[in-house]
């Protein structure tokens, strides 16, 4: 009977010291309250943003991210880099801007900055103009002008029907994956 009554005061014991944290733990309670609205009103008012991220990350894809946030917050979104990734050939402090492409290239992969930057913004091609068509490769004046007055007679639906466009055949079509987009839907 001694021994029952000792273990359920040490039972007893235990139980009720095991989930306490000390006082110094805990905050005011009006504090809290002040800090969950203002971040409750910070995050529903911030624009979000589409950015589209390629290479050496995880998970590749395009990402919804807020107006603000910058490479390093999309790179970790996507997962991270892989162990290939070349992490000094990108400004991972560079905010992130609506429709922006991201490129991480391998350990080792020759990368032009001239390439980087035309490739950073992918171009829709229901919206648009003859100068941002033009930093597609290979697509000049003539082709520009080609898609807008294609399109001005049908919206492109999917990418195969740039197809339809003189001048642009399967190999050209090939050549602007990750770089067109068709309503936020990028052509991989």
């Amino acid at each position: 009977m001694k021994k029952l009554f000792i273990c359920l005061i040490l039972s007893f014991f235990l139980f009720s010291c095991s989930n306490k944290e000390p006082l110094y733990n805990y905050t005011n309670i009006d504090d809290d309250n002040s800090n969950i609205s203002e971040n409750t009103e910070n995050n529903s008012s911030k624009e979000k943003i589409s950015v589209h991220i390629s290479g050496e990350v995880k998970r590749t894809g395009v990402y919804e991210m807020e107006k603000g946030d910058r490479v390093i917050d999309l790179i970790l979104k996507a997962g991270g880099f892989t162990p290939d990734a070349n992490e000094d050939a990108v400004n991972q402090a560079e905010k992130l801007k609506d429709g922006q492409k991201i490129y991480i290239p391998k350990i080792g992969e020759t990368v032009k900055l001239d390439d980087v930057s035309s490739k950073n913004t992918l171009v829709d091609i229901n919206t648009a103009n003859k100068d941002e068509l033009m930093t597609l490769p290979s697509v000049g004046e003539k082709t520009a002008q080609s898609i807008i007055d294609y399109r001005e007679n049908n919206d492109f639906e999917n990418f195969e029907d740039l197809l339809n466009v003189p001048g642009i055949g399967k190999k050209r079509l090939e050549s602007f994956k990750g770089l067109i987009s068709i309503g936020g839907n990028v052509y991989e």
